[in-house]
């Protein structure tokens, strides 16, 4: 069930996530389909008294989130209750439960933008009224999904966490989670008395190689507190409880496939040793071939039962010559137990669909001879698709022919594909691949087995590359079409390039595990070199190399990278295209490879855009710092302000996508901050542009050179003499009360740091936004309430009053003007004419119309307040910045928001 226990564990313990909604939730394939809380970027972990702000998502945020306030933890643990409800009714509708918000009221937008915010005001109207947990309960019911028991939980779940009092909402997450647990879901509803857990609990372990595909993407620092675990639990919880076999082996898969930890074969080697020690059958089984391959000497391993008997042990059944004739009447047991069963009828299989499946899969060949002969349907299939003929991999070699032509002739299709799910997948012939079975597998094709059949691109051909298994893939290309092999080579090089993980390659091919990739690969090279027009080769392993690094072993098969890259002949350019892609795609294993080989770091890519401009776009910002940004800038060749096609510079793009560690480590080595761009704008001019409000609290409060911004980068367009608070005063507040505080925050921002009057009643040159006017005519001819209330409390209105207000009296007499826009300026009118008269009233009524109480402008208190925020890169040393006066060199711990 959602959430089913990661949100009561998270309660418990006093985390409070702050933007719980559907992105940011991820749903494993597993048995109980477990979802889990990603993206804490707004998560809080109580360790004071002291209140804190909320972030949050419109529409899936509490409505107390909406208005900017700080929360005790006790209250701000109700606004993850009332995400959760608005959650839990997305899930239980499969769908947007906000689309049928149309039936009750119209929803209109030129774009999906408009649209979008246009549904935002109306939740947030429905949140207000207090009656958005009346419409999610009656859409529930009219779903027409769930009976009337189950209704009665979900609308009980509903109404205490979509309550807008906070105090009228469950405050512990166990009781929801209860009521929705499978075990209770028909059940009425069971009492769970409120109590604080301790950290330390019973936890289901990750599989990391069944996990893999879904957590490689996730912040590297994520996978080294995985890691952490591991080893925690493994060594037994500090001490306190007794060592976890299960962590332990998790452990030597980490310190084989890099994930969190080095790859390390000796850490491999101890884990795995401790975890056969202690009766784990995975490492039992893998420590003789890890041992044989990392260490001969090593002998103190526990030798694992043979594989054959135990996996008999688990049938319970018979063994096969046990299955002779018995008695006077020389009957087959077997066949007697059947012709009793309820699947015999008159001499005739009514259904033995089930016996004949597993008659298959346990070998009872005896059997399958009975139920054929009997009438059975050799082509029943289970819900997966696995037929018996799946099976034939594990028969003996002497039964394959006889008695799969059998199954074929009761209508049995050797080219069925079963779908991935309790099984494997794929057709009989991708099973007898995964087994390698040579033998198996030729009696197949004999059969009429298709090494191209499978799903999608996934047939035994690519399979057996994968696996990089050679000579079985050399057999199925022999039984393959030459014109059908040159039309796969190309995904044949590719799955070869990906293949699957380090443990499982270890596993699979001992000591042979770094050489069969380039084995296989030599097989590819000679099939491509019979065809007469066959593509070029290197170009092939350049675009295998490329595009698995996509796959799901991509980012820790360095080693198969780099074996390929060997066997071709690949050109600087192309070996630069790689380098851009691991840094994008955060694959630091084979970035530090192509460093090693010198590969050119000035190649510019779309938009002009050079991997130090593509650093910024690394999902990481640790490891951009640590293995990409100052590896590139220890090179010679590298231009630290290198202009893309739009003129910006990678500082540019680091500080807009907020990567204040890059953004520090480029500022500080001397790249030229206040730079313009193609269109003339300075860093300031594009975060106004950009309403970043984060990246204008890094630059003039936290980076240690805001003075030179607050001095030289005022002017945020040079040639057209256009200042920082003109530019923010210019942009209208949207209607969405989230991005009204962000635009809002960000003028008060600007005006908060170019508080000289000077500087408030700058005016611009003829070619300014507007010839010859100041930030109050500016605001005042966009209908900018805010901005012209903020700047009149400056004093701007003294000394351009008269002209803002020619300019709104202008603009209002414009026809095209809209009915709101002129009532904005009407009011903008009124607050310039006004403010000397009573400057608290006027203030407070324009407060009033902009719903923006809680903001002033000495503390924006809204979601970007606060963290701690600790820098840990220092300057390069030897590096001498013009910071005007700010120090070059930043320690200690700033109280930052989360920018």
């Amino acid at each position: 069930m959602v959430e089913r226990s990661n949100s009561d564990f998270l309660s418990c313990v006093d985390i409070v996530h702050g933007d719980v909604k559907p992105e940011n939730a991820l749903v494993f394939e597993v048995e109980d389909d477990e979802s889990e809380r990603q993206n804490f970027g707004f998560s809080h972990l109580d360790a004071s008294s002291d209140e804190f702000p909320l972030g949050g998502s419109p529409p899936w945020q509490a409505p107390e989130c909406m208005s900017g306030k700080y929360f005790k933890i006790e209250t701000a643990k109700r606004t993850d209750i009332y995400s959760f409800g608005l959650l839990l009714w997305r899930v239980m509708l499969d769908g947007d439960p906000f689309s049928l918000l149309s039936s009750t009221c119209t929803i209109e937008g030129k774009t999906e933008r408009d649209y979008r915010l246009r549904r935002n005001e109306i939740v947030a109207s429905l949140k207000e009224d207090d009656k958005l947990s009346d419409h999610a309960c009656e859409s529930l019911k009219s779903s027409g999904i769930f009976n009337e028991q189950q209704l009665s939980m979900l609308h009980r779940v509903i109404r205490s966490s979509l309550a807008k009092d906070p105090s009228n909402r469950e405050l512990h997450m166990a009781r929801l989670i209860r009521l929705l647990s499978p075990d209770f879901w028909y059940q009425t509803r069971q009492s769970v008395p409120p109590k604080r857990i301790s950290l330390k609990r019973d936890v289901t372990l990750l599989d990391i190689e069944k996990s893999f595909h879904e957590l490689r993407k996730v912040d590297v620092v994520v996978h080294e507190q995985i890691a952490s675990s591991y080893r925690h639990y493994a060594t037994g919880s500090a001490g306190e409880d007794p060592p976890n076999i299960g962590a332990a082996y998790q452990l030597a898969i980490c310190y084989t496939i890099g994930f969190g930890v080095p790859f390390k074969p000796e850490e491999c080697l101890r884990w795995l040793n401790i975890a056969a020690m202690g009766g784990s059958f995975d490492a039992q089984q893998a420590l003789p071939t890890f041992a044989a391959v990392f260490n001969d000497e090593l002998s103190e391993y526990v030798v694992a039962p043979s594989a054959d008997n135990l996996y008999r042990e688990h049938l319970d059944l018979p063994d096969v010559k046990n299955l002779s004739l018995k008695g006077e009447s020389h009957e087959n047991p077997f066949e007697v137990s059947f012709r009793d069963s309820k699947f015999y009828h008159d001499g005739k299989v009514s259904d033995g669909r089930l016996l004949l499946l597993h008659a298959a899969e346990m070998c009872r060949y005896d059997a399958l001879e009975t139920l054929l002969a009997n009438g059975a349907s050799g082509a029943y299939a289970t819900q997966d698709g696995v037929t018996a003929l799946h099976f034939v991999s594990i028969w003996e070699i002497s039964k394959v022919k006889s008695l799969a032509t059998k199954v074929i002739q009761a209508g049995g299709d050797i080219n069925a594909v079963a779908q991935p799910g309790s099984s494997i997948g794929g057709t009989p012939l991708m099973w007898s691949v995964m087994e390698d079975r040579q033998a198996h597998s030729s009696i197949i094709m004999e059969l009429g087995g298709n090494p191209m059949a499978g799903q999608g691109s996934l047939n035994a051909l690519t399979l057996s590359a994968r696996l990089h298994m050679t000579t079985h893939l050399r057999l199925l290309l022999g039984q393959t079409k030459p014109a059908q092999i040159q039309g796969w080579l190309h995904r044949l090089v590719v799955a070869a390039a990906s293949g699957e993980s380090r443990y499982a390659r270890v596993i699979r091919h001992g000591k042979k595990w770094e050489t069969a990739p380039s084995d296989t690969l030599q097989l590819l090279k000679g099939w491509n070199s019979v065809f007469q027009d066959a593509p070029d080769m290197d170009e092939l392993i350049f675009q295998a190399v490329l595009a698995s690094l996509d796959s799901s072993w991509g980012p820790s098969n360095t080693d198969i990278q780099a074996a390929f890259l060997d066997a071709a002949t690949i050109v600087p350019k192309q070996y630069a295209a790689l380098l851009k892609e691991c840094i994008v795609r955060d694959n630091k294993e084979l970035f530090d490879h192509l460093m090693k080989r010198h590969v050119p770091t000035t190649e510019t890519f779309e938009n002009e855009k050079t991997c130090l401009h593509f650093c910024a776009q690394n999902p990481n910002n640790t490891t951009t710092i640590t293995y990409y940004a100052k590896r590139l800038l220890e090179s010679p060749d590298v231009d630290i302000n290198a202009r893309d096609s739009t003129g910006q510079t990678p500082f540019m793009d680091a500080l807009l996508a907020r990567k204040w560690d890059l953004a520090h480590l480029l500022l500080h080595g001397n790249a030229d901050a206040l730079t313009t761009n193609n269109a003339g704008y300075n860093i300031i001019g594009l975060i106004i542009q950009t309403l970043n409000l984060g990246a204008a609290k890094w630059a003039l409060k936290y980076s240690g050179a805001g003075d030179m911004f607050r001095q030289r980068a005022f002017i945020v367009h040079p040639e057209r003499n256009i200042s920082a608070i003109q530019e923010a005063a210019r942009i209208i507040l949207p209607r969405a009360h989230g991005m009204k505080t962000e635009v809002s925050g960000l003028f008060l921002f600007i005006l908060s740091n170019f508080m000289d009057r000077d500087k408030i009643d700058y005016r611009s040159s003829l070619s300014g936004l507007l010839p010859n006017a100041t930030a109050l005519d500016i605001a005042a001819s966009q209908g900018n309430v805010h901005a012209v209330k903020a700047l009149c409390k400056k004093g701007a209105h003294i000394a351009s009053g008269p002209t803002a207000l020619k300019l709104a009296r202008g603009e209002m007499e414009r026809e095209e003007s809209s009915s709101l826009r002129k009532k904005n300026l009407e009011r903008c009118v009124y607050i310039v004419e006004n403010w000397e008269k009573d400057p608290k009233r006027i203030e407070a009524e324009a407060d009033g119309w902009t719903k923006l109480k809680t903001l002033d402008e000495s503390n924006v208190r809204s979601s970007w307040e606060v963290i701690a925020w600790e820098w840990k890169v220092p300057p390069p040393k030897g590096v001498e910045s013009e910071l005007d006066g700010a120090t070059a060199a930043t320690s200690g711990v700033y109280v930052v928001n989360d920018i």
